[in-house]
């Protein structure tokens, strides 16, 4: 599944998305970081196994391609979601998942690569600087996000000790959940890749974009 564009960087796997700072959901706001939505409760993620990325996974376990197989999830979806602008670095935050994505977003946004890292986790970084090192890629990854003005948040899921991020570059357009977990020390909340062959995480990714994703009975 690492080989799929997430909406943050996606370069040979590693991670791509689109858009972030001043909060403006597309509809309305209440104070910072905050923003009308459906409320925390249980979602459901439902998707065909033909759909689905991890495949072989779910073939291997007895299913067929005609299957579905789920997940549910604690998280909210945000509708109208929000929307924010790219902020400066010395604004930046990662206090929640959120601002965290708002941080990963306007870094790759201002083209910064060591901001770009700070917003990672430790494990994620060699590869990602070996990207950030690569002209052609760097080159590709830029034009991705200058087309992009803002990011919109969809919607928060919690997936043991890991928080997703429903991101997209325009509200209409394919979401794709981004996976974030608490630094060493507790203070931050920083991206990984860790998920990429999760299955729990293949049903979130697959049924946002193919699939169903609703608030559970």
């Amino acid at each position: 599944m690492s080989t799929r564009p997430l909406l943050f960087i996606l370069i040979a796997g590693i991670f791509y998305w689109n858009g972030c700072a001043s909060q403006e959901p597309a509809g309305s706001s209440d104070a910072a970081g905050t923003a009308p939505s459906q409320g925390r409760s249980e979602l459901l993620f439902r998707v065909q196994v033909s759909d689905a990325g991890l495949q072989t996974q779910w073939l291997a376990e007895g299913n067929e391609l005609t299957d579905f197989v789920e997940a549910r999830l604690p998280g909210e979806l945000h509708d109208p979601p929000l929307r924010f602008g790219p902020i400066e670095q010395a604004d930046a935050k990662r206090d929640t998942p959120v601002d965290a994505a708002v941080s990963d977003f306007s870094s790759f946004k201002a083209d910064e690569a060591q901001w770009i890292l700070e917003n990672f986790s430790p494990e994620q970084r060699p590869d990602l600087e070996s990207m950030l090192n690569n002209p052609e890629m760097r080159r590709r990854n830029k034009e991705i996000f200058d087309s992009t003005d803002y990011l919109y948040v969809a919607g928060e899921a919690s997936y043991e000790s890991y928080a997703l991020v429903f991101v997209q570059a325009e509200p209409g357009e394919t979401i794709r959940p981004l996976a974030f977990k608490k630094s060493s020390d507790g203070e931050a909340w920083l991206r990984t890749n860790e998920l990429s062959d999760d299955g729990i995480f293949d049903i979130v990714f697959s049924a946002l974009s193919n699939g169903e994703v609703r608030i559970a009975e």
